[in-house]
């Protein structure tokens, strides 16, 4: 019959079939991967419980592909690790894979494994000298001002002055990769004598030997100079022999220094002073989120639950740390501190005040410090431009500066001075730049009021800053935001003024308060400085940070 001429042959029938539903099932698959991939944005769990259904319909490049992907967005490095192994099983069937793989092998991959070394321990080369201690920091005096300088030599002088066998060693390259030493880096001392405590340095390697590659997914350095940051520590941890290895924030030093020190089978503490990541996705919105974001909060918590014991500064960073599985028992609070002879109260600087066309009889609302998004200056403005439209005299002092961004602009200072314009203040607003640090005091001493209105960022609700105990140790007047890094450091109506944060309204009200009220000023001030003479100096600090150091570890 014509019709059985015409029918095809069953072999060809059961091929055409069979490649039609592997055509279908691929379709299926590839479906399932880019709806993974839209997923993960909002629903982590469900994109990869997608990616799973599509994985188990067969390996397909796209699908192979999306599954690396995913797992590094979401930096669940254990899954990452799977993802990679299956493209590679697959490679010589899909060659387009080599791309991907290349660049996840490269960074990370690479930081994974980095990370990985955290578990190995040996035992010692060389026996340690017993109550040594390495302090690893990041930056330090004189090279550094700022508050992470400020907190690494209080406790480092405080631990001197005290006889503790302390040896202060910076990462290595610092200061000889910062810009302003490119030229200078022969001439450089390899220490540094700065009130009584030795900053030592490593020259060797530098970050900017190394500059990042795109697939370097963090945001601080390339992977090739942590590396050979471990090297360096190893070899110098040996040369000092310390009995145990204290680095403070961030991962860039912690990182490597603490596998040195499980190299070495020495003790390590891992001091949090911030989230470097949370404090840049407070100036880049999503950055969190991002591949950088995700690796750097998995480099700073494989550091800190690696660590034998963990100091930081106030109870919601303990409780970010437990959140993130470091065992809450192992963590100690050392809170930011401040030596009150180092600031003592007085008069008016006359000739500064001079100089700057002071009357002695106007008040003046000053901030010393960073000029940083979330510092809340711009409210600071806006509130200050409400009080003049009251009628209320006052000056506003506002020292420091901001580092250029990317485009080489100044955007906090270029909206301080337009808010300043635009709220009739210019000509009461003074902003001298940047200060040395030995001249803070001073400044404040024109200061009667000083405000911190910090903005309510994940940052700020987290991280106490250092310069309000600077200001209360001058007998200022504070007045400071409700955010969380704030509450464990004022008393309201006590110690100073709190107002409900990101509400310039209340700003203005508790300055137009302190304005109107030098009695309340003076007994806020001193009460302030009472307190911080208390509670807060560099030596309490010091020795709590000693005792961990120095107290039996048990692994």
């Amino acid at each position: 019959m014509i019709t059985d001429q015409l029918k095809p042959a069953p072999s060809f029938t059961h091929k055409d079939n069979a490649m039609e539903d592997q055509a279908r099932t691929s379709n299926i698959a590839r479906g399932l991967a880019k709806a993974a991939n839209h997923l993960a944005a909002t629903n982590e769990t469900s994109a990869f419980a997608l990616i799973g259904e599509a994985l188990a319909l067969g390996p397909d490049s796209l699908v192979l592909a999306t599954n690396c992907l995913l797992s590094l967005r979401c930096l669940d490095a254990t899954r990452l690790e799977k993802a990679a192994d299956l493209a590679r099983a697959h490679i010589d069937d899909y060659p387009e894979l080599t791309i991907v793989l290349r660049e996840l092998e490269k960074g990370p991959l690479r930081s994974i494994a980095l990370s990985r070394r955290l578990d190995s321990t040996q035992h010692l080369h060389s026996p340690a000298i017993p109550g040594r201690i390495a302090y690893v920091l990041h930056s330090s005096l004189p090279h550094a001002s700022n508050g992470y300088a400020m907190r690494s030599h209080g406790i480092a002088k405080s631990l001197t002055e005290r006889g503790a066998d302390l040896f202060c060693l910076t990462k290595p390259g610092f200061p000889f990769d910062l810009n302003r030493y490119q030229d200078e880096y022969d001439r450089l001392a390899r220490m540094d004598i700065v009130e009584g405590v030795d900053y030592h340095r490593v020259a060797q390697p530098r970050q900017r030997d190394f500059p990042r590659h795109p697939c370097d997914i963090t945001a601080h350095a390339s992977i090739q100079y942590l590396e050979r940051a471990v090297d360096a520590f190893v070899d110098k941890f040996t040369e000092v022999r310390p009995s145990c290895v204290v680095a403070a924030s961030n991962f860039v030093v912690a990182l490597p220094a603490a596998i040195a020190a499980r190299n070495l089978g020495l003790p390590f503490v891992y001091e949090v002073r911030g989230f470097w990541e949370i404090t840049r996705d407070s100036r880049a919105p999503g950055y969190l989120q991002s591949s950088a974001g995700q690796l750097e909060v998995f480099l700073e918590t494989a550091v800190a639950r690696a660590a034998d014991k963990v100091i930081t500064l106030t109870r919601p960073m303990r409780d970010e740390l437990v959140a993130r599985g470091v065992r809450a028992e192992r963590i100690t609070l050392a809170p930011n501190a401040c030596n009150v002879e180092d600031f003592v109260p007085g008069p008016r600087n006359e000739a500064l005040q001079t100089r700057l066309g002071l009357d002695p009889t106007v008040t003046v609302i000053g901030y010393a410090g960073s000029f940083t998004p979330y510092e809340g200056l711009d409210d600071l403005v806006l509130a200050c431009g409400r009080i003049k439209s009251r009628g209320t005299k006052f000056r506003l002092l506002l020292v420091g500066s901001e580092p250029a961004d990317e485009h080489g602009g100044f955007p906090v200072t270029d909206r301080i001075r337009e808010l300043a314009r635009r709220n009739n203040i210019e000509d009461w607003l003074i902003m001298p730049g940047r200060v040395p640090y030995n001249e803070v005091a001073e400044w404040y001493s024109l200061i009667d009021i000083a405000p911190f209105p910090r903005k309510s960022l994940a940052v700020t609700e987290l991280v106490s800053p250092l310069k309000p105990l600077e200001a209360l140790a001058m007998e200022k007047a504070i007045v400071v935001s409700s955010v969380g890094g704030m509450r464990e450091m004022v008393r309201d109506e006590e110690t100073g003024l709190v107002f409900a944060k990101d509400d310039v309204g209340a700003l203005s009200d508790a300055l137009s308060r302190l304005i109107k009220d030098a009695a309340l000023r003076r007994k806020l001030g001193e009460a302030g400085r009472a307190w911080v003479a208390r509670e807060r100096s560099w030596a309490g600090t010091a020795d709590t940070l000693a005792a961990v150091a120095c107290s039996p570890i048990s692994r």
